[in-house]
């Protein structure tokens, strides 16, 4: 069952959350990319912060691998979200 978010300050208050695990994943871990796959298609909250980052343009898709029972994507930042959260990428 899904919960409707219906006071605009818990909206808010989700939003941060999201926008804080995309920080957490791409900032503080430096991970390159998350995968969204068959298994985590049920993890609620990372497919909300995956939505979010869409939405805001601090994400974008990535690679599409297809499986045998599951497809997996990954998403990466955008260059929106790298200078929004600061990263800056060294070509050297």
């Amino acid at each position: 069952m899904v919960e409707v978010i219906d006071n605009l300050t818990e909206k808010k208050e989700y939003g941060n959350e999201l926008e804080a695990s995309i920080r957490r994943a791409f900032v503080d871990n430096r991970a390159d990319f998350i995968v969204f796959d068959g298994h985590t298609m049920r993890n609620e909250f990372l497919r909300d912060s995956i939505n979010y980052g869409l939405e805001q343009g601090l994400l974008r898709k990535g690679e599409t691998i297809e499986e045998e029972q599951w497809t997996t994507i990954r998403y990466r930042l955008s260059d929106k979200g790298k200078k929004y959260f600061g990263i800056i990428e060294n070509f050297e």
